[in-house]
């Protein structure tokens, strides 16, 4: 599990606090708090961090009126932070002594979106691992701050390398991929476009770890057929093309009759 670790000193005592999982952390100087800064100069609710697909990140919950400072310089936006980073909060000093569990292995797969909101472009990474989910909600690991998307919009996971989306609303506020609605799960392939709400993201990359065949991991409908438009084999079973979302009731049979086929 990804974790984060700070360390700071008060009333001559050492003190340190975790920020894990996918679950935001509150930092104040409030009883409630996930990590309790029992400071005056500390605002109730000071700072918030949460995991990103890459790592973890700070945001001022104060809107400025009580600086959060890193590395000496004052965040305006949401800010990365890296082991060995300080956190100056009031008259406090928080050290990041230690990330752990973020990032992929090395060669490990990834993808890569990008999107356009309030003029300014986005970016971001998807490791293999842990789903993500995507949202307006900062619980989400992948934020976006429009009214039009849901708190809890879409969920990508990594599946045998390659990468799956879902739609989080079960349907009441519809996803779109290429265009074509999307029903059930859907891989994706770079230059792929994703519509949220009134937000479009493009998939620039996808890094897989080891070649798949056809995309497919394990066959479940006893059968292969062709997609009449990608071309790629996929499972018989599904209704629609995992790739690029064409109805199968039409598609051909490659291996009729085969079961169990695993990827290896």
């Amino acid at each position: 599990m990804a974790e984060l670790t700070l360390q700071w000193h008060l009333a001559g005592a050492e003190r340190e606090g975790r920020v894990r999982g996918d679950s935001p952390a509150i930092i104040g100087r409030e009883a409630g708090s996930t990590i309790h800064v029992e400071s005056p100069t500390v605002s109730r609710k000071h700072a918030q961090i949460r995991r990103r697909p890459d790592g973890f990140a700070i945001t001022d919950l104060t809107n400025g009126r009580n600086a959060v400072i890193v590395n000496g310089r004052t965040i305006t936006a949401e800010t990365a932070l890296n082991e060995g980073d300080a956190v100056q909060l009031g008259d406090v000093t928080l050290r990041v002594s230690a990330v752990q569990g973020i990032g992929p292995p090395a060669g490990g797969p990834i993808l890569k979106l990008h999107w356009e909101l309030g003029g300014h472009g986005h970016d971001e990474t998807v490791s293999g691992g842990e789903p993500v989910m995507i949202g307006r909600d900062a619980s989400a690991a992948i934020v976006i701050a429009s009214p039009t998307v849901s708190r809890q919009h879409a969920r990508i996971v990594e599946k045998g390398g390659r990468f799956a989306i879902t739609d989080a609303t079960s349907g009441r506020n519809p996803i779109t991929v290429n265009q074509r609605a999307l029903s059930g799960e859907r891989y994706l392939s770079p230059g792929d476009v994703i519509t949220l709400g009134a937000v479009t993201l493009v998939v620039t990359a996808v890094q897989s770890a080891t070649p798949q065949r056809g995309g497919i991991t394990e066959l479940r409908g006893g059968r292969l057929v062709v997609c009449s438009t990608c071309h790629r084999e996929v499972d018989g079973a599904l209704q629609d093309c995992p790739w690029c979302g064409t109805a199968l009731v039409n598609a051909e049979t490659v291996l009729p009759g085969f079961q169990g086929l695993t990827e290896r």
